[in-house]
């Protein structure tokens, strides 16, 4: 049998998919829900769980060690906290104090935290570790009928410029280019706002929502693989479509496609391209 998975759960849909996979094939679980980041209801019925604030760390590594748990996975979006959001219990403290600033930053946050949990032991996981990597990582190339239109190429290009240069920064993962121009770039706000910011820009601009433009949405080069890929899914190619834009390009096999069937469905129907780009060696 595979030994005990803890699940630290942000928001979004992957922490359920992890819940029911492990259900499905028997593996036995704890999860540990993020107040205000995870789903209220996510384990409701389903398994023994706790609720953390961000950061209680003490209490995390003290509740995953009573529970016997070996293996770890985090897993959802976290919204970058302020420290007052934060509150850190003596033990987070400690390690926030030994951050500064910097642990209010997503990469250094997390990848601080996956360090010290496996300083007690704790082996952490990427999600393609737990879940079928086949059906969760964007593959290489175009996912269904829609190929990257060829006027859209220096666009991509960049697109895929300016996005690695905001991952430099740690500032966000995502851009938006329209017809040579950066419509917008994501900072705290999410993907999913940056594409309603930009479609309002879009409309302005170019006085109508013609289809032009795509979103790139790269990993940061310092990036935590374990727990922070960028993430896509069925929502994100709907308000692409919404707002008048023609698809999204990321990095192949270090995305996470959430519903890969359905988004290639919805893809086809609408006449959208979900391009995974591999940079050249």
């Amino acid at each position: 049998m595979l030994p005990k998975l803890g699940l630290i759960a942000g928001g979004g849909d992957l922490p359920l998919q992890v819940i029911a996979h492990c259900l499905k094939i028997g593996r036995p679980i704890f999860g540990i829900g993020i107040e205000g980041q995870s789903d209220p209801h996510l384990f409701e019925g389903r398994i023994p769980h706790v609720w953390c604030r961000l950061g209680a760390l003490g209490k995390m590594v003290k509740t995953l060690l009573a529970e016997d748990v070996r293996d770890v996975v985090l897993i959802g979006g976290i919204k970058r906290p302020s420290f007052r959001e934060l509150r850190p219990d003596f033990y987070g403290a400690k390690l926030v104090a030994r951050l500064g600033i910097k642990a209010l930053g997503d990469d250094e946050l997390l990848s601080f935290l996956v360090r010290e949990l496996e300083s007690h032991g704790f082996s952490v996981k990427g999600i393609e570790e737990v879940l079928p990597a086949e059906n969760i990582l964007l593959p290489k190339g175009h996912l269904g009928k829609r190929e990257v239109p060829d006027f859209l190429m220096e666009d991509m290009k960049l697109g895929i410029k300016v996005a690695r240069l905001l991952g430099r920064a740690d500032v966000g993962q995502s851009v938006i280019i329209d017809q040579g121009l950066v419509l917008g770039v994501e900072a705290i706000e999410g993907t999913d706002a940056l594409i309603e910011r930009c479609g309002n820009l879009k409309k302005e601009r170019f006085q109508s929502l013609k289809p032009s433009g795509l979103l790139v949405k790269l990993c940061k080069p310092q990036q935590e693989g374990k727990v922070d890929l960028p993430t896509l899914g069925l929502r994100t190619l709907e308000n692409l479509l919404a707002k008048g834009f023609l698809g999204v390009v990321a990095e192949a096999d270090k995305t996470l496609l959430i519903d890969q069937k359905a988004c290639q469905k919805f893809a086809d129907k609408e006449g959208l391209f979900v391009f995974g780009w591999e940079e050249e060696k």
